[in-house]
Formats: C-alpha cells, sequence, structure tokens
C-alpha cells in the first residue's frame, strides 16, 4: 500500500513511496512513514482570461483544459523531465 499521507509500516512488507516517482520500500523492521518532511509546495493561483462573448461552458473547458495540462507538466517534471 501508498503511504503519501504517512501512516505505519510493518517488516517485511511492501510500500509505495517515493518524491520523485513510485518507488517500493520494504523496511527491515516495524516503523512509520512521516509526511511532511522536506517535500513543500506552493500554491499558485492562475487566472485564465475568456473573452465576454465566449459560451460560458467553453469558458469553462477551457479552464479546465489549462488546469489538466499544469498537473501534466508538474508530475512530468516530477519524473524527471526536461519542460520547455
Amino acid at each position: 500500500g501508498g503511504r503519501a499521507v504517512g501512516g505505519p509500516v510493518s517488516a517485511g512488507n511492501a510500500f509505495l513511496v517515493g518524491e520523485r516517482g513510485p518507488e517500493i520500500f520494504v523496511p527491515h523492521t516495524a516503523g512509520r512513514i512521516q509526511p511532511g518532511m522536506g517535500g513543500g509546495g506552493i500554491t499558485a493561483n492562475i487566472h485564465v482570461s475568456v473573452p465576454a462573448d465566449v459560451n460560458p461552458s467553453v469558458a469553462v473547458k477551457i479552464a479546465e483544459t489549462v488546469r489538466a495540462e499544469i498537473v501534466r507538466a508538474i508530475d512530468m517534471n516530477n519524473r524527471g523531465y526536461a519542460l520547455a
């Protein structure tokens, strides 16, 4: 199981961890994954301006697409890909 939010781990069991992509962690002794130790993050507010004559449902789709592309770029960067 994953431990992205932390939690107990038991000896000999596999856990999915990794700040820069998935890694398998198999501890020799029981312990705990402690979240928030060194990772960090930022909040980014991105404003997308759409002309007033654009259909509101199209404007929402544009905003959703921009958000999805930002999330994709962050994921690719976290996997070690260089972004232009």
